[in-house]
């Protein structure tokens, strides 16, 4: 995981941001660094991007980290709690702790079928 806080919000250089693949599909995804990189270039961001990831949410997660995961999991695991009987949110664990997981661009962008995404806790 790229730490990444709301204090250093808008980052003022381009971001290396590790990607993840999921190791387990249980009922928490366990995520996994792979060794490769995107580059989050900070001029992507919208300030309705910026806004979102910087906000507390739920008056308790804020942003530790970024990371790339990939798209077509992303949508599925969407696709899959929003037709869950019980309401749960998006989350994951990275390195045994758990965090609430959303696309750092309001317009999620796929680059090498990887979509880059705030962590929170």
């Amino acid at each position: 995981m790229l730490p990444l806080t709301p204090a250093v919000l808008p980052p003022t250089a381009p971001l290396e941001v590790p990607v993840y693949r999921v190791t387990s599909t249980a009922r928490t995804p366990v995520l996994e660094a792979t060794g490769a990189h995107l580059t989050l270039d900070p001029a992507s961001l919208s300030q309705t991007d910026l806004d979102r990831m910087g906000s507390v949410r739920a008056e308790e997660w804020t942003l530790r980290g970024v990371i790339a995961v990939h798209a077509d999991w992303l949508l599925e695991r969407i696709r899959a709690l929003a037709a869950a009987d019980v309401p749960r949110p998006l989350g994951a664990e990275v390195k045994g702790v758990w965090y609430f997981v959303s696309p750092v661009h309001s317009v999620p962008k796929v680059e090498r079928d990887e979509v880059i995404v705030g962590l929170y806790r």
